[in-house]
């Protein structure tokens, strides 16, 4: 294993580690990359899709099934290896029947609204001049149609072919937009329905839902957090919901003042694994672009990153007091690379360095479910994002995560349900300590609602209902980030604070001094903790009279 030490004031310092994180990514198309793609990073994931290798190469725009559409008149068979170049639109407008390898979209790839459609793969990458969509703004998928894209099961992922574990599902570097037939994600329970109970009547009727739709009822039983229940719809009525199956459970609040929800699961465009084994799963990376809009859309059974055992990527070894050694962001660290069995990174929905500039327009995913993740769910790392009215449920660590502390934009109106982890444990003290991955530089592993690694993200109208851990909780002291140029705990520029100005003789502050965004309308029950702050705005960890850099500023 090779180490690399990181010291402040250095020169700049750059990983040696063979593509340690598998995070970074450059694209050949730099110079058509609009504001919102910035393809410069130095690990190219476009190597897995090489032009070279492939094996059916679009000749024109057109159906994917026409002949004529493909150069030589060769339709993609079993295990192709296909390329769409750039100025070209292919449009999937049936179920395709073949099971590809890799697809390389520099041009346009399209699924037909009005259609049932399905793509069946290993690895799907866009470059930054490459569009993904399913469905448009104007013409969603129609409602009594489907549309799917499914990670097959290749076995675990070649750790030879593709060292940063990159593939094995969506990277997708271009504009994404995916446009779901509208449902109403949550809905509030009118009456609290007891066990045995065969019909639920929730305050409002629900827009989009349909008979057959998987919902989940809030758990209600005190010291579970699992306690929600599973029931497909059997008829609608109105605000009545007939359920296939009765309730088990009572489903009555802890409280007067709080709600039992039902969310719904359901959604007709579908991105899934074959596999339900961990290290079988695909996972899907929206990388270094914001240009994104994503609405109505389930993400079932991805993501490798495994919160129930540690990850074994990279080994930290802090010399000093993690908090107060430096006199910039920088901290003084080894870092080691480990046997990568469990990497960090590879989540259902991960925004993944897209950009934090004030001015920038926010990604998007909105009415959107992640179902069953053994990591996190939706993931902002280092991105400004617009994330409404989601749902996850089944996730192992953290439904919501803001990764780094540096996140902007707006969590509202979404609902995280079951974020509960098998390998919970307490603290010697019996207590839940968010510290115990710090060494590792990993954290919202207990089963957390809301895990925000900052506070520069607006906190609305959300509710956590069942975790282990925390409904919602505010670590703020920014990770510290191995795999950037000159390696440090994430920090704050001052000039894309508002009022920044105010600010003399700083270039960047703690993660933790940063303006608050807005935080209201939260809910949560069914948790160990309900609401937790740690680090905001604290002079009470700053070690031996901390450094410079954590001075707060005026």
């Amino acid at each position: 294993m090779n180490a690399t030490k990181h010291c402040t004031g250095s020169a700049r310092f750059l990983l040696h580690l063979p593509l340690a994180l598998g995070l970074l990514v450059a694209g050949a198309d730099i110079a058509n990359a609009s504001a919102q793609h910035h393809c410069d990073g130095p690990v190219d994931p476009t190597g897995l899709v090489a032009a070279a290798d492939a094996t059916h190469i679009a000749a024109a725009s057109g159906r994917w099934e026409a002949p004529l559409t493909w150069s030589g008149g060769l339709v993609p068979d079993r295990d192709a290896r296909v390329l769409i170049p750039e100025s070209l639109a292919v449009t999937i407008d049936t179920r395709l029947d073949a099971t590809l390898s890799t697809v390389r979209v520099d041009g346009a790839l399209r699924f037909a609204s009005d259609a049932d459609t399905a793509l069946r793969l290993d690895t799907l990458v866009t470059t930054c001049t490459g569009l993904l969509a399913i469905g448009s703004a104007d013409a969603p998928v129609a409602a009594d149609r489907r549309a799917s894209i499914t990670f097959v099961d290749n076995g675990p992922v070649d750790g030879l072919e593709d060292p940063a574990q990159i593939g094995r599902g969506a990277v997708l570097l271009g504009r994404t937009e995916f446009h779901g037939a509208p449902r109403t994600h949550r809905a509030i329970l009118d009456v609290h329905p007891r066990a045995g109970a065969a019909t639920i009547r929730l305050k409002q009727a629900p827009e989009g839902w349909r008979v057959g739709d998987l919902l989940t009822i809030t758990g209600t039983v005190a010291g579970d957090p699992r306690s929600d229940e599973l029931r497909q719809i059997a008829a609608i009525d109105g605000t009545t919901i007939s359920l296939a199956t009765p309730l088990s459970l009572d489903h009555v609040p802890p409280a007067s003042d709080l709600n039992v929800y039902v969310a719904n699961l359901t959604r007709n465009i579908v991105i899934a694994s074959e596999s339900a084994e961990v290290a079988h799963r695909g996972h899907v990376m929206f990388m270094h672009t914001l240009d994104v809009d994503v609405r109505n859309v389930a993400f079932e059974n991805l993501g490798r990153t495994d919160k129930r055992r540690e990850l074994d990527d990279l080994f930290f070894e802090f010399e000093e007091d993690v908090v107060g050694n430096a006199t910039s962001a920088g901290v003084v660290f080894e870092v080691e690379e480990g046997p990568r069995t469990n990497i960090r990174g590879r989540y259902p929905v991960h925004f993944h360095r897209g950009g934090v500039a004030p001015g920038s327009t926010p990604a998007r995913i909105s009415g959107s479910v992640v179902f069953d993740s053994p990591g996190w769910g939706f993931v902002m790392h280092s991105a400004h994002v617009h994330m409404i009215d989601n749902v996850s449920y089944a996730v192992q660590g953290s439904g919501f995560y803001t990764e780094a502390g540096d996140e902007i934009g707006l969590l509202q109106g979404n609902i995280a349900v079951r974020s509960a982890n098998d390998a919970f444990v307490l603290d010697d003290g019996g207590a839940i300590d968010p510290d115990l991955g710090a060494d590792q530089q990993e954290f919202g592993n207990d089963g957390e609602g809301f895990w925000l690694s900052g506070h520069r993200v607006a906190l609305i109208d959300n509710v956590s209902a069942g975790s282990t851990g925390h409904g919602f909780i505010y670590w703020t002291d920014g990770l510290v980030e191995a795999d950037i140029p000159e390696p440090a705990r994430m920090s704050v520029r001052v000039a894309d604070l508002p009022n920044g100005d105010l600010i003399p003789g700083r270039e960047s502050i703690p993660t933790w001094w940063a303006p608050m965004a807005p935080i209201r309308g939260n809910e949560a029950y069914g948790s160990m903790i309900g609401f937790r702050f740690r680090y905001a705005y604290s002079q009470a960890y700053l070690g031996e009279g901390g450094s410079a850099f954590h001075k707060p500023p005026p």
